[in-house]
C-alpha cells in the first residue's frame, strides 16, 4: 500500500476520517514520543504527552485550517 501524503492525510482526518487518523499516529507517534522522552526523561511522561496530543489532534480536527505536515511545532 502507498503511503499517503501528510497534506491528504490531514485533509482527510478534517472530515472524520478514521484511517487518515490512525495512518498519522502511526507515522508520528514515534517521532513525538522521541521528541517528548527528550525533554521529559521519564517514558511514562513521554507516552501520556503523545496520548494527549493525538487526542487534542482528533478533537480539532473541525478547527483546523491547514493541510500541512504534522511537526513537533504544529501539534497543538
Amino acid at each position: 500500500m502507498m503511503e499517503e501524503k501528510d497534506e491528504v492525510l490531514v485533509g482527510n482526518l478534517k472530515t472524520g476520517d478514521i484511517k487518515a487518523y490512525e495512518a498519522l499516529y502511526e507515522k508520528y507517534r514515534g517521532r513525538l514520543y522521541h521528541f517528548a522522552f527528550g525533554y521529559l526523561k521519564s517514558h511514562v511522561e513521554a507516552e501520556g504527552l503523545v496520548q494527549d496530543v493525538f487526542v487534542k489532534i482528533w478533537k480539532r480536527k473541525p478547527t483546523s485550517s491547514r493541510n500541512a505536515p504534522l511537526s513537533p511545532t504544529s501539534l497543538p
